[in-house]
């Protein structure tokens, strides 16, 4: 499973004073809640390395792979400092 960024997503955490690095590491940490929403959308908490505590809303979608036939990827939504 890997991360799916575009300009979109990228320039929307920016504008939040997050990067993508920030969002990864939120996710993929172990000590992280994660929440679904009523929407689909899951809502993780935790915290960076730093020590940023954050909060990124994501979801899972489908990616044809020609290699794979089908993978999942981590979409990110938006994420802020809370």
């Amino acid at each position: 499973m890997g991360f799916k960024w575009i300009d979109w997503n990228r320039d929307h955490i920016a504008r939040h004073g997050v990067r993508e690095e920030e969002a990864e590491e939120v996710i993929l940490a172990k000590r992280s809640r994660h929440y679904v929403r009523r929407d689909g959308t899951v809502a993780t908490r935790g915290w960076t390395r730093s020590g940023r505590r954050l909060v990124v809303i994501w979801r899972e979608q489908d990616a044809v792979d020609i290699f794979a036939d089908l993978e999942s990827e981590i979409f990110v939504i938006t994420a802020y400092e809370v």
